[in-house]
């Protein structure tokens, strides 16, 4: 059976990976990462939550650095399968990264150890991809058609899948020109002649033969759905166009240029952020230049912090950085617009390098940090309505590590700080949040983050 062949056999739900995988193609060091990274994807597809496979996939070491699998699941899915990222990143397994631009859909890469291999995720809760956008799926539309109890990735009857697949092929204007839109088409055909589903298998044909979809073939496919009892839940009302508005305004007013020239590091104290950011920035051999910047000298700097902090530190007899919880409110309004001018500022002029901000804005909203009380201050909200949502970068290691290099915080203000930042950047919109493990060496974090990096945000380097 040749490759073609073997893309179009459907597997049974369940046993969507192969066991038997080849690490031919890649090295010995590099096969050492890839199978840390296929080990991460064969427990999801497991032992993972129930996602259904809404297209077929190479579930195998074909998807390393490749397109990405897109999958349909609950919200409590998506959080679940997030919380299991997390906890691999923090005994070092794994890196990764969530980004949102709107509700009811994530975008999630597994970055391997060495950061160089990458599998990609389109996880969605709310799949607007029917009529032409209009309507739109969700989990418990399908559930029916599903064993009950079954984890991991699941899929759907072929025709059910084939003319899903049909409607997003017109939302999203594929081109027939590509082969795995064509190899996909024809897999699909064979799934729908075996299933009886003949009219729908020459819509299929159709397309491939002339290169466009008919509203006949479109009109076929809802009926089909619907000989399937699957009732898109999703419709244009009032409540989705105000939720679709919302979240447009957010990515304007909150969100950063597509190419943004400004990244964060956050992290409890003695996670290394400030020994790698410095150490990328020394190294002129590698592909991205960094330029790092303290973030607290947005407002510490400033003449006013200067005279007034001063004066009432004097008076209420507390420390710079107590002070600065007990005023984060004007603090952070203030860094809040000048980091905006920086980040635009340097947008504008085009730079080559990529400035890295040493903590964030939301840090100056968290108190207590080395205490067992670490928690959110009550201005919290602030930033749901003011400041920049740059490119985050978590650095986690574990408590051990972290006590080593500096014994500053508890062991519960270090878990309670790394999970309540956690859950607050995965579940805001819009957000661009990555989770790196420095668990490892110097030299190898530097190699890994230098990856990562250059693969979500790439910089030319200057001449």
């Amino acid at each position: 059976m040749n490759q073609v062949e073997q893309d179009q056999v459907r597997e049974k739900p369940g046993e969507a990976v192969p066991s038997t995988l080849s690490f031919d193609k890649f090295d010995q060091q590099d096969s050492v990462a890839v199978r840390g990274l296929m080990q991460c994807l064969r427990e999801i597809c497991s032992e993972g939550p129930t996602f259904v496979l809404l297209l077929e996939s190479s579930l195998d070491e074909r998807c390393i650095n490749d397109s990405d699998i897109d999958l349909l699941g609950t919200t409590t899915a998506v959080e679940s399968l997030l919380a299991t990222c997390f906890t691999w990143a923090q005994s070092g397994r794994c890196h990764f990264r969530v980004k949102r631009k709107r509700e009811g859909n994530i975008s999630l890469v597994l970055f391997s150890r060495c950061g160089q291999f990458r599998i990609q995720f389109d996880l969605f809760t709310d799949l607007w991809q029917l009529d032409g956008g209009r309507c739109g799926l969700r989990f418990e539309d399908v559930a029916h058609l599903l064993s009950p109890g079954q984890p991991g990735f699941v899929r759907l009857p072929g025709p059910v899948e084939a003319a899903i697949y049909l409607h997003k092929y017109v939302v999203k204007k594929r081109s027939i020109e590509s082969d795995r839109i064509r190899q996909r088409l024809i897999g699909y055909s064979l799934d729908c002649r075996q299933a009886g589903a003949t009219e729908f298998a020459a819509d299929l044909d159709a397309v491939l033969q002339y290169g466009r979809v008919e509203p006949a073939a479109l009109t076929r496919a809802t009926q089909l759905l619907r000989s399937y009892n699957v009732v898109p839940s999703l419709t244009n009302s009032w409540q989705s166009m105000r939720r679709h508005w919302i979240a447009r305004w957010r990515r304007w007013w909150l969100g950063v240029p597509r190419r943004s020239a400004v990244i964060s590091f956050m992290g409890c104290d003695g996670a290394g952020k400030t020994s790698l950011s410095e150490g990328l920035s020394k190294d002129s051999s590698l592909p991205v230049t960094l330029k790092p910047f303290v973030g607290r000298n947005l407002y510490r700097k400033s003449p006013i912090y200067r005279i007034f902090g001063s004066l009432f530190r004097r008076s209420l007899s507390i420390n710079r950085d107590r002070f600065d919880e007990k005023f984060c409110l004007p603090l952070y309004l203030q860094a809040a617009a000048h980091l905006r001018r920086k980040v635009y500022w340097r947008q504008l002029l085009g730079s080559q390098k990529l400035l890295v901000m040493d903590r964030t804005l939301v840090d100056l909203l968290y108190t207590q940090r080395l205490s067992d009380e670490a928690k959110f201050g009550r201005w919290v909200r602030l930033a749901d309505y003011f400041g920049i949502r740059l490119p985050t970068v978590h650095f986690v290691v574990d408590f051990e590590r972290l006590h080593s290099r500096k014994a500053e915080c508890s062991e519960i203000a270090h878990r309670q700080y790394d999970e309540d930042m956690f859950w607050f950047h995965v579940r805001r919109i819009p957000t661009d949040y990555t989770v790196f493990s420095n668990c490892g060496t110097f030299d190898d974090s530097r190699t890994a983050l230098t990856h990562v990096i250059q693969a979500n945000w790439p910089r030319r380097r200057a001449a």
